[in-house]
């Protein structure tokens, strides 16, 4: 698996850990984050388009300027569940063998 496929899913991972909070509240992203957020949403096109295309222009033009940025999380919760965990199952691959070798 690619490092940046790694760190994107290691991002995904970060911002579903932190949907659970009381909505709606606002989640912070640094520059790095937004970076693989950015990638996360220019592959999930197939996914929620309409929700992924709004705050694509967004996140690309944060990384172009090298700069974080806030997410309001409130009742878009479920859809970023939803593309975050489309994505980690289609690119980590290895996570899940490595969850189903501990089961048996």
């Amino acid at each position: 698996m690619a490092e940046i496929q790694q760190t994107n899913i290691a991002v995904a991972n970060f911002i579903i850990g932190e949907l659970h909070k009381d909505k709606p509240f606002n989640l912070v992203l640094d520059a790095g984050e937004t970076g693989a957020l950015c990638h996360i949403a220019s592959e999930s096109h197939h996914l929620h388009s309409d929700f992924v295309r709004k705050p694509e222009a967004t996140l690309r033009q944060r990384v172009s300027n090298g700069t974080g940025v806030i997410l309001e999380i409130n009742c878009n919760a479920d859809l970023y569940y939803q593309v975050l965990s489309s994505y980690i199952a289609e690119h980590d691959k290895f996570g899940v063998v490595e969850s189903l070798g501990e089961i048996s």
